[in-house]
């Protein structure tokens, strides 16, 4: 008795797992495959102008967003003391104010970055796309409403986008 029921639950998972393949959901995430560096289009400093000015670097494992501000020597870098700051490691796993995730190019090009920041009941989701010297940030798949920001290689080049005040 304790065979036909062990073969019958058997039978009924894998024929379960038929019916799943065949219908093509799947059993894994739904999320996009992870990427276990960030990829070399991306890697480097982009700036953007506004109201505010700001700063995005991305290195091979890490991911920094700010504002910016000049130095006594005229240099302008991230503050880190604002609320603004933000530094994460590459991770497998979403660590609040600690790692981020990041997936491969979706349909339109956009590269996924998850993360989660301390207080927030959600998580980040940003789509980053890179176009000769031009970075697109969207909170959209598509890239809808993306802001631009600019190649920043060199500190000549954060003076002469940023300016002196």
């Amino acid at each position: 008795m304790k065979k036909s029921v062990s073969r019958m639950a058997l039978a009924l998972s894998l024929l379960g797992l038929g019916i799943v393949g065949a219908t093509g959901v799947s059993t894994t995430t739904a999320h996009a495959a992870k990427l276990s560096a960030v990829p070399k289009n991306l890697r480097g400093s982009w700036g953007t102008l506004g109201e505010d000015f700001y700063m995005v670097t991305f290195t091979k494992n890490s991911f920094s967003f700010s504002d910016v501000t000049q130095t006594k020597s005229k240099n302008w870098v991230m503050q880190k003391s604002t609320d603004f700051y933000q530094h994460l490691k590459l991770g497998k796993k979403v660590k609040v104010n600690k790692t981020f995730t990041i997936s491969k190019k979706n349909k339109h090009g956009y590269v996924y970055v998850h993360s989660k920041s301390k207080g927030d009941s959600f998580t980040n989701k940003y789509y980053f796309k890179v176009k000769g010297k031009t970075l697109k940030w969207s909170n959209y798949p598509n890239g809808k409403r993306a802001e631009e920001y600019t190649k920043l290689p060199t500190m000549a080049s954060r003076k002469a986008f940023f300016g002196s005040i």
